[in-house]
């Protein structure tokens, strides 16, 4: 359901609804377990027309969405891997990605 229709059915204000369902989403999803990281995958998507996008990158085994870059270029992943904790990409045997250059 929709923020809005959710704040209908349960009679809030659909300002409270959202700021209760981003403090749920922050608590749950702040901090992700990367122990079990091997195999990673990549891939962009675009989100607006105009040539705007988010580079998703997953856990490959388990399908589970570990990070989010703004943009598609060379320079923000590399920043998102500068970011991982060190044993992170040890532990990584494998990245699937598609050709595009950056």
């Amino acid at each position: 359901m929709s923020v809005y229709d959710v704040a209908r059915y349960v009679d809030l204000h659909w300002h409270q609804v959202k700021a209760i369902d981003q403090s749920e989403l922050i608590k749950r999803h702040s901090r992700i377990d990367l122990s079990s990281l091997e195999i990673m995958c990549m891939d962009e998507i675009s989100i607006r027309k105009g040539h705007k996008y988010l580079t998703l990158i997953a856990d490959y085994q388990t399908g589970r969405v570990i990070g989010v870059i703004k943009g598609r270029d060379h320079h923000s992943v590399e920043q998102y891997f500068k970011s991982l904790p060190k044993a992170v990409p040890d532990k990584i045997k494998a990245v699937v990605m598609d050709m595009w250059d950056p």
